[in-house]
């Protein structure tokens, strides 16, 4: 058996995901030159990011696997219905931290939101979290998990995947103990969302919008502290994920 391949001439997995990730460090490193080259910030901000997305439309192409395998299925209405829906569910769960942190922990305070904030400022961030919520989800929830499902149990494919998605915050300062406790988790909940949705819509919808709403230019939620809050808020996004959310694609049997 090779070590590379399948018994049906198939790249395994792994090699699979490893490639996506050199992709990435490669991209990464022209970006970081075109930036420094041509004295471009706004390149260095998004190159990560950036790096992804071409990455995983070039991965895409090599298997010859359309968007919807990854979870992007634009013309299905669900898809919409599903982004809508997560950008509601991840503001109402910011929404939640946000205002446990004023009025219970009191490690904010109101007139933090939204401070000295302009259009521009807004613009940028619409922007910004965007293509890192479409970045991150279509390369964990999407490629990664759909790539893992078919090879390992669900449960194991989501610790992957889950673990990956954590690995990659190594490189935030601001991240301590409980920030890569929380990211694990809820990689794990995202991945639930998937799996029962079948799409990405739900999961960039609620990744855009908790990111957006958490910057420092909107809510200003602080890096550190909540995490009592930030602990009641994720066990109830379990339960709504795991118990009670419809599925939209029958159980795998």
């Amino acid at each position: 058996m090779s070590l590379f391949y399948s018994s049906n001439k198939e790249l395994r997995s792994g090699w699979k995901i490893l490639r996506v990730f050199v992709f990435v460090i490669i991209l990464m490193i022209v970006f970081a030159l075109l930036a420094s080259l041509l004295k471009v910030k706004a390149i260095g901000e998004y190159a990560f990011h950036l790096a992804i997305i071409i990455s995983l439309l070039l991965e895409l192409w090599l298997e010859r696997k359309p968007l919807s395998f990854i979870g992007v299925c634009w013309p299905d209405k669900g898809f919409w219905t599903d982004l809508l829906l997560g950008i509601v569910w991840g503001s109402l769960s910011i929404g939640l931290v946000a205002g446990g942190m004023v009025f219970i922990t009191k490690e904010m305070s109101l007139d933090q939101i939204g401070h000295a904030t302009t259009s521009v400022d807004v613009g940028a961030l619409l922007f910004f979290w965007l293509i890192v919520a479409i970045a991150e989800e279509g390369l964990f929830r999407g490629y990664i998990l759909s790539v893992l499902r078919h090879r390992v149990s669900i449960g194991v494919g989501l610790i992957i995947s889950a673990s990956l998605f954590t690995a990659i915050h190594l490189i935030n300062p601001d991240y301590y103990w409980f920030a890569f406790v929380y990211a694990f988790l809820i990689s794990i909940v995202l991945g639930g969302m998937v799996i029962k949705r079948g799409n990405l819509g739900c999961v960039i919808g609620f990744h855009y919008a908790w990111n957006l709403l958490q910057d420092k230019g909107l809510l200003n939620v602080p890096d550190r502290g909540g995490e009592p809050i930030y602990g009641v808020v994720l066990l109830v996004t379990l339960v709504l994920v795991y118990w009670l959310l419809p599925r939209r694609v029958p159980r795998e049997r």
